[in-house]
C-alpha cells in the first residue's frame, strides 16, 4: 500500500491488481464500478432508498435494545452504551443516551418493549417513564 503526501487517495493491492482508491473497499470493486455507471430506474432508486431506511430503522432499534439491556444491568448512562457512529452526533446533541431516549415517545415505547422482553415480564410504561409535564 502506498500513499502520496497530502493526497486523499491510496494505492492498494486488490485481488485484481493494484488500484487507486479512497480507502473504502467498495471503491475498488469492479462490480461496483460497473453498477455505479449504469443509471438507476425510478423503481430501483425507490427500492434502494427503502433498503436504506430499513437499515437505519434496524440500527435505531438495535441501539435502543442495547440501552434497555444496559438499564436492566443498572449501567445505562448518558455515555453508555456507546452509540453507533451514525447516531453519535444526534445523541450527543440531546445530552446523551437518556435525554435522547426521553425525547421521542416512539423511542420510549420501544425501550419499554425491549426492557420487558429482556426481563421476561410485562413492565408498565409508567414504571420507567414519567410523562407528567
Amino acid at each position: 500500500m502506498g500513499r502520496y503526501i497530502d493526497s486523499s487517495t491510496t494505492l492498494r493491492p486488490t485481488p485484481d491488481g493494484t488500484k487507486w482508491d479512497s480507502g473504502n473497499p467498495i471503491d475498488y470493486s469492479d462490480a461496483t464500478e460497473r453498477v455505479s455507471s449504469v443509471p438507476l430506474s425510478k423503481a430501483e432508486r425507490q427500492e434502494f432508498e427503502q433498503a436504506q431506511a430499513r437499515d437505519a430503522g434496524k440500527l435505531l432499534r438495535s441501539f435502543i435494545s442495547q440501552c434497555a439491556t444496559a438499564y436492566a444491568d443498572a449501567k445505562l448512562s448518558k455515555d453508555y452504551p456507546t452509540a453507533p457512529k451514525p447516531l453519535r452526533r444526534i445523541i450527543s446533541a440531546f445530552g446523551g443516551n437518556i435525554s435522547w431516549l426521553a425525547s421521542d415517545p416512539t423511542y420510549r415505547a420501544f425501550f419499554v418493549k425491549s426492557y420487558s422482553r429482556f426481563r421476561g415480564e410485562q413492565i408498565p410504561y409508567e414504571k420507567i417513564w414519567n410523562d407528567r409535564r
